[in-house]
């Protein structure tokens, strides 16, 4: 994007609170099943007892305009970093796909993510969406995915911030210059993040206008020079390069669905989130389109449209006090760039801990300032451990880029599995046309990820593929330090044993011999059920006439069913 390229419920009473799933229809359970307090459901939306992640603390200071403002960054950060594409294809066919795209790929993810996030208020967007309607399996592939992606993502802005800072002083630094520059800039954003996300809006709606601005005074001077020839509008390169005008296309017009991660600290997210991502697209079309439209009747030789060349159109169109000003405009893009996904991706981290898919200390929300401050120290020091690998730019964004099509297809399955496996559920907004409108939204953009992908290098592949195994080789340790027993797909599960990675231990609820076994009554004596219990230490957290539930010594819940003598792991 730009240049870079992503509440409480009342509390009923009885003992449903853990929702099983129905065996009939694949629906996977809530969220943070395996460690939450218990209490009773509400059928409509998220109780306080599903919460991956205590967010008692969180504080609501996204409205419409900071979140607009907040996903403008995630999204776009301005035109910088589209010229290549007049370079490419010639304006005609750049000024068309700006036109198309953000509406059959970028529009559908926007309200995909409205619809989600509305009805599932929680701090972690995607993570908690592929949880709830897939499982722990395919939750934790995504999390391992969007680890490396928003790594490697978030390593482009303090890149493109130097780069900047580099142009307008007037030589290149060294390594060493570049590296301070980078970590000097991760570490005060981190301390803005840190503060609060209501800072982090309001900042990003203050870099919004600096960032809007000169290009608004491009247009107009543009405009009104006369200059300006609808003719030019039509012409087209004699050796278009389809591969890389379709990527950069979607690559500029991307990560709506970072803005969900945020959920949990929107208000009224039924009526912002929709609003704010409308905004969004619209801010985010307009200053794309219209500044290459007046820019090429002033820059005719299109060959020299590269990264950065609307500096030069700046020039060209004003003169040097406007090059300067969007030279200025493009460093303080990169800052509320990466102060925005800094926000969003400290979320995701966070939700990760939460479900125990890393260190569950990152899921801790600090009282004084309502943010994961763990998370996002932890995601600033992953930042900057990239920027100091010193990778290639366009290496960077094509690996981020494939890995966030892959999970951008597993959010649209987790946007039709939570509407047809919840029908019920409260949807403060809910995109209109029922499912038939689901299907007709999220093919474009499915479509689109598979080309994406499918362009890709063949090095983008190798690399990628590799993070795949990697993420489903990581289940091991996290089966074991989760007590968790395995639920994979049949066939990776072969494989696993084919390989004899997949050796879990014994797990520690359950001795190998157990036997019947008697469970606990509310008074502390014995009671036979004639199911099979626990042997070690468990604290009986609910009951009813046909359930009990138990939580063992390492936090798993165990759920006795006492009509059919059956064990399940909720």
């Amino acid at each position: 994007r730009g240049s870079a390229a992503a509440q409480a419920a009342m509390l009923g009473d009885g003992a449903d609170l853990h929702r099983r799933p129905r065996a009939d229809s694949g629906e996977a359970g809530g969220a943070g099943f395996f460690d939450v307090p218990l209490g009773a459901a509400t059928s409509k939306g998220v109780t306080d007892a599903e919460h991956p992640i205590d967010t008692a603390e969180t504080k609501q200071g996204l409205n419409t305009w900071r979140l607009a403002a907040l996903t403008f960054f995630t999204v776009s950060g301005g035109p910088y970093g589209l010229e290549p594409l007049v370079a490419t294809i010639g304006p005609f066919w750049s000024i068309i796909g700006l036109l198309v795209v953000p509406w059959v790929w970028g529009l559908p993810s926007a309200y995909m993510t409205a619809e989600l996030a509305s009805a599932l208020p929680e701090m972690g967007g995607y993570i908690i969406w592929v949880q709830r309607t897939m499982g722990d399996f395919w939750a934790f592939q995504n999390a391992v995915w969007n680890i490396f992606s928003n790594c490697l993502d978030n390593a482009l802005y303090p890149v493109l911030f130097t780069d900047y800072v580099e142009e307008m002083v007037g030589h290149d630094f060294s390594y060493l210059t570049r590296s301070l520059i980078g970590i000097l800039l991760v570490s005060v954003l981190s301390m803005v993040n840190i503060v609060g996300v209501d800072v982090v809006g309001d900042g990003a709606g203050a870099f919004g206008i600096f960032v809007i601005l000169p290009f608004v005074i491009l247009i107009l001077v543009g405009i009104f020079s006369g200059e300006v020839d609808s003719a030019d509008w039509s012409k087209t390169t004699a050796q278009p390069e389809i591969g890389l005008y379709v990527s950069m296309l979607l690559w500029n017009t991307c990560g709506y669905d970072s803005a969900g991660t945020c959920a949990a600290e929107v208000e009224n997210p039924g009526k912002t989130f929709p609003n704010a991502m409308l905004i969004t697209v619209v801010v985010s079309t307009l200053l794309y389109v219209l500044p290459i439209m007046v820019g090429v009747s002033f820059a005719t030789d299109y060959s020299l449209w590269d990264d950065g060349y609307f500096v030069s159109v700046g020039e060209l169109v004003g003169g040097y006090w406007l090059k300067l000003f969007v030279l200025v405009a493009g460093t303080v893009s990169s800052v509320g760039q990466l102060n925005s996904v800094l926000c969003t991706s400290s979320r995701a981290l966070a939700c990760m801990a939460g479900f125990g898919y890393v260190p569950r200390g990152m899921a801790k929300i600090n009282p004084k300032y309502g943010t994961p401050v763990t998370a996002i120290i932890v995601n600033g020091f992953a930042i900057i451990s990239m920027v100091l690998t010193g990778l290639d730019f366009e290496a960077i964004a094509q690996m981020s880029m494939w890995l966030y099509a892959l999970t951008l297809v597993f959010e649209f399955l987790a946007l039709i599995l939570l509407r047809r496996n919840e029908p019920d559920l409260e949807r403060p907004y809910k995109i209109p046309g029922g499912m038939c409108g689901l299907y007709v939204l999220s093919l474009p953009p499915c479509i689109c990820c598979l080309v994406l992908m499918v362009l890709s290098e063949a090095l983008t592949w190798q690399i990628c593929l590799g993070i795949i195994v990697f993420g489903v080789v990581m289940l091991v340790p996290y089966y074991r330090s989760s007590g968790k027993p395995p639920n994979l797909p049949g066939p990776v599960a072969f494989v696993l044993r084919i390989f004899g990675c997949f050796i879990f231990r014994p797990l520690s609820l359950f001795d190998a011999k157990v036997a019947q076994e008697d469970s606990v009554d509310d008074e502390g004596g014995l009671e036979d059920n004639g199911v099979e219990m626990p042997t070690t230490n468990v604290e009986r957290v609910a009951r009813s006439d046909e359930f009990d539930t138990y939580r063992t010594t390492d936090a798993a819940l165990v759920e006795l069913d006492l009509t059919n003598r059956t064990v399940s792991y909720p």
